[in-house]
């Protein structure tokens, strides 16, 4: 994954469009990370994986911001989400 700032992101953005095509590009701000730049194929499968897990997502958020997790209940939750990335891998 490149990380470039963002001076250098305005002066060559062709490049770092191009270089999104392949691998996500990080974008910093006063050296701190701000944006990542992403292909719309890498977008569009971010957003199937979301909408196939919302339900659990939104149920595992309520949950945490609830203190209600269970360290069983948020690992096989976890495991369930890692399972899924890699079988999605890119």
């Amino acid at each position: 994954m490149h990380s470039i700032s963002a001076s250098e992101a305005k002066n060559r953005l062709g490049t770092y469009i191009e270089a999104a095509l392949v691998e996500p590009v990080l974008i910093e701000r006063s050296g701190r990370p701000a944006v990542m730049l992403i292909s719309v194929a890498e977008y569009q499968r971010l957003k199937r994986h979301e909408q196939q897990h919302w339900p659990s997502l939104e149920a595992g958020y309520a949950a945490m911001g609830a203190d209600e997790v269970r360290e069983q209940e948020a690992s096989a939750w976890i495991n369930g989400l890692s399972k899924d990335a890699a079988d999605e891998a890119w």
